[in-house]
């Protein structure tokens, strides 16, 4: 599961958003650029956005308009307990769409978002600490495929995830964020529940590094 990523300095600054996403960011030849922000998940009890620590900066839809907007990453739901109570908890990745939770947010595009990053972390198995850290070879920013709603009286968003490509796998074998082509990131925001789900699939790991 992924619980930290990182969106480069640079581009969180050069952020303005255009129908092609990449064009002001520049070709990605400062991809290892080393000055980069850390994202965290927040916790389902924060209320204020004064106190928002790690916000996360998505692309999302206001009215017919595509805008920049950060928010905290965690959309709050109830989950059963052990003990049978619910419990809050913020969910920050999504992986049965098919469930009612879900679905109805993921069938509008007014709730669906891009979510830049750079790069992404899963914790190194049997150690407790580390992370092994995913970039993308040849572009210094993708976009996770991204849900967002109000909850808990914030904005909130999470993004999706999917099986494992064979670069994530033998560090996670469970799940890996859905990361999305370029050319399906206009789509993402336009298309079907149905549409939306076959872009749901393992980014092509000859694409991705391995830090």
């Amino acid at each position: 599961m992924c619980n930290h990523y990182r969106l480069m300095r640079m581009y969180q600054r050069m952020m303005r958003y255009t129908p092609d996403l990449h064009e002001e960011m520049g070709s990605g030849q400062d991809w290892n650029e080393p000055e980069h922000i850390d994202i965290w998940p927040t916790k389902p009890t924060l209320i204020s956005a004064a106190d928002l620590k790690y916000p996360g900066t998505v692309v999302r839809w206001d009215g017919d308009k595509l805008v920049v907007d950060q928010m905290a990453w965690g959309i709050v739901t109830m989950i059963p307990g052990a003990s049978g109570k619910l419990l809050k908890k913020a969910v920050t990745n999504v992986r049965n769409l098919t469930s009612r939770n879900w679905k109805a947010t993921l069938s509008a595009p007014s709730r669906r978002c891009l979510v830049p990053f750079s790069q992404f972390a899963e914790p190194k198995k049997g150690t407790g600490r580390g992370e092994h850290w995913f970039t993308l070879k040849e572009q210094g920013m993708a976009c996770f495929a991204g849900i967002w709603r109000e909850s808990e009286g914030l904005p909130r968003f999470a993004f999706l995830t999917c099986e494992p490509n064979p670069i994530v796998q033998p560090h996670h074998e469970k799940a890996m964020p859905v990361i999305l082509q370029k050319s399906d990131e206009e789509k993402w925001m336009h298309c079907t529940y149905d549409e939306a789900v076959e872009l749901a699939a393992p980014f092509p790991s000859q694409m991705m590094g391995l830090l």
